[in-house]
């Protein structure tokens, strides 16, 4: 198992979808993004500087309707 290699994988995830990438992208795609990236960072012992790049990401989230930022914003106190 390659928790680093995971935990990268996710965050590329949320990054994509964060720029708007994507077809048909529900709020169940980004909660499965986020946990499954939070749990690879927890395996990789980094949940917390994790949490915080995740943060930021979302924090720049200027696309559309901002989908990622209504899913997350508030698990991530930026609602």
């Amino acid at each position: 198992m390659q928790p680093r290699l995971a935990l990268e994988a996710g965050l590329a995830a949320l990054r994509w979808l964060v720029e708007g990438y994507g077809y048909e992208i529900t709020g169940a795609d980004v909660w499965a993004a986020f946990a499954f990236t939070l749990k690879a960072a927890e395996n990789a012992g980094c949940a917390p500087e994790t949490l915080q790049r995740i943060r930021d990401l979302v924090a720049r989230e200027t696309f559309g309707d901002r989908l990622v930022t209504r899913v997350l914003g508030r698990e991530l106190g930026l609602k």
